[in-house]
């Protein structure tokens, strides 16, 4: 046997681990760490040795649980090894809220295969030691992870929070049960994968990515995608509250508080603004359960904030709404709010709002100047609507494309409206082109009238009256109320 390989099993057996090809694993419950899985037994000291003397080895080790619950007192740190169990039967459990949290650290910490929970949880925590897992590393997995189950609490605060972290993959994990975010993302965090995961009863949030103007740099280069966001008891379903290049793309949110998703500036946090993110192929169904006529499915605003003495421009820019579906949405489906600067909302399909399909410059209330502009509105379906189709409320300016829309079964409760609305307040629209739309009259309330535009088109001179015939009345185009 080579030296090197002598050395190795004779340092496993030390450290109460086996030696395999190319491997080197330490056992919690051996020998000189002897953790005891009786769930009452506190095991804080014994899992923090056997994760430093798997740093130490070289190669660095990786660290097994075994079947049983480990209690923990205080923080567990994992520096750049992997921590792993046998699926839900392994159990680490915190026994004090005000230290729960497992720490990733360095570069390629892994944590996998295991259930954490925090029974005694009751507060809603906040800070990063007070969480199921934090994450401030590179390279970093956290893979196959249950936050709790249906009658244990998962954290105090977040199931898994990242500050300051890159280059990871958060995948395939369950969170049942966490007082604050299922999944939160701040502090410059950056080349995150978040997929496959479920969430389940958040306290808040179910996936954010968090980026204060405090932060030297906003969270970037984030993909959400393939992951299942199924209620909480507060808090919206996806969030970029400020964030660069972030994809939302293929996740299912059903019974979100509040947004199911939502890109923003906050001026309560002080957040940067979201720029260059797209929604695509998502589905969203009941979302904004509190029904406060503020939120909807999807929802996007930016802002002007003073930090500091000093005021900071925080519109949201470049922004994609593709492809998504949206399914019985109390307020609107769509609201492109206040301070949104480049948006194409395009090919969504939505069945059913209480209020308005589409909503443009919709919340906040608007000052001059603040209002969405160059914005375009192309190929959506909408159908089942409360009150519009698509509306552009007051102080919506620039540029404003509403195109080859297909539009049904409108007004509802609401009152009757048009099925496209440009209010008077919205004369700042330059240039306007509605065209190529349809409105179709299944039973229901209808329309009373297709197009109601109260502004001219601009820099094309039209009136709005002619807007409105252009419209209704073509026949070489399918921008007419069609039986």
């Amino acid at each position: 046997m080579h030296t090197y390989a002598l050395l190795l099993t004779a340092l496993a057996i030390l450290c109460g681990g086996v030696a395999t090809a190319g491997t080197y694993q330490i056992d919690i419950t051996k020998a000189p760490y002897n953790a005891v899985g009786d769930g009452a037994a506190d095991c804080t000291d014994a899992i923090n040795h056997a994760l430093a003397d798997a740093a130490k080895a070289s190669p660095k080790a990786t660290v097994r649980v075994p079947a049983g619950a480990f209690a923990h007192s205080g923080q567990i740190y994992i520096d750049g090894v992997t921590l792993s169990g046998a699926g839900i039967a392994s159990v680490i459990r915190s026994t004090k809220p005000n230290s729960s949290a497992i720490n990733l650290r360095g570069d390629g910490a892994s944590i996998e295969n295991l259930e954490i929970d925090c029974p005694t949880a009751a507060t809603r925590l906040s800070s990063g030691w007070q969480t199921g897992i934090t994450v401030a590393a590179t390279n970093f997995r956290v893979r196959g992870i249950c936050i709790g189950n249906k009658t244990t609490m998962g954290s105090p605060s977040a199931g898994i929070l990242c500050l300051d972290a890159s280059h990871g993959l958060i995948s395939g994990n369950t969170i049942w049960r966490s007082l604050a975010d299922g999944i939160h993302m701040t502090g410059g965090s950056n080349n995150i994968l978040v997929e496959k995961n479920t969430i389940l009863g958040a306290g808040d949030d179910m996936i954010a990515v968090v980026s204060y103007l405090g932060n030297a740099s906003k969270c970037h280069d984030i993909t959400i995608r393939n992951n299942n966001c199924l209620g909480q008891t507060g808090g919206r379903g996806i969030t970029v509250i400020g964030g660069d290049n972030v994809l939302i793309q293929n996740n299912q949110v059903e019974n979100s508080f509040a947004a199911g998703i939502h890109a923003a500036s906050e001026s309560s946090y002080m957040t940067y603004g979201p720029t260059n993110v797209t929604i695509e192929g998502n589905t969203l169904k009941n979302c904004d359960t509190r029904q406060f006529d503020s939120h909807g499915s999807i929802f996007v605003y930016g802002n002007i904030l003073t930090y500091k003495g000093q005021t900071t421009d925080q519109t949201a820019q470049n922004i994609v709404i593709r492809g998504n579906k949206i399914i019985d949405s109390h307020c609107a489906a769509i609201r492109i709010g206040s301070y949104v600067h480049g948006a194409i909302v395009e090919n969504n399909t939505i069945d059913g709002a209480e209020y308005d399909g589409i909503g443009i410059s919709l919340w906040p209330d608007p000052q001059p100047g603040s209002g969405s502009k160059d914005i375009v509105v192309r190929g959506n379906t909408i159908s089942r609507t409360g009150r519009t189709g698509i509306v552009a409320c007051n102080g919506t300016q620039g540029s404003l494309t509403i195109v080859k829309n297909t539009i049904s079964d409108i007004g509802h409760s609401k009152g009757s409206f048009g099925a496209i609305l440009i209010d008077s307040g919205a004369s700042a629209i330059n240039p306007l082109e509605i065209m190529d739309n349809a409105f179709k009259k299944p039973a229901g309330p209808s329309a009373s009238r297709f197009v109601d535009c109260r502004i001219s088109a601009g820099a094309s001179g039209a009136s709005a009256a002619e807007i409105q015939k252009t419209n209704v009345n073509k026949t070489d185009k399918p921008s007419v109320i069609a039986p």
